[in-house]
């Protein structure tokens, strides 16, 4: 199990395991909880923001090349299949391309 948090325009926080895809909305059963407070969400969403330079990929179309491109050990990296994969997750990530269930993305 993991949970989410949301933070909207630094005032309102959401924290729960709600998935947000129509299955989730039709089918579980799950929780959450909104708390307003300016300082609280302000302080999550502050260290988020800084931890994501290090911690996270930005994604990015150039020339239809879908492409990756971080910041590791104080360099700028980009990468031309998705980090931290191995051909046999992408094959097996591709072949969910024929399963019948785009609707439920």
């Amino acid at each position: 199990m993991h949970g989410k948090a949301f933070v909207v325009d630094r005032r309102y926080l959401l924290i729960g395991s709600f998935n947000w895809v129509p299955r989730s909305t039709n089918l579980n059963t799950e929780m959450g909880v909104v708390i307003d407070s300016e300082e609280f969400a302000g302080t999550l969403a502050g260290g988020i923001y800084s931890e994501l330079a290090n911690n996270a990929y930005a994604v990015y179309l150039e020339n239809d090349a879908l492409l990756w491109r971080s910041n590791i050990d104080g360099q700028q990296r980009v990468f031309t299949k998705e980090p931290e994969t191995g051909w046999w997750k992408r094959f097996v990530a591709n072949l969910t391309r024929f399963l019948p269930i785009r609707a439920q993305l």
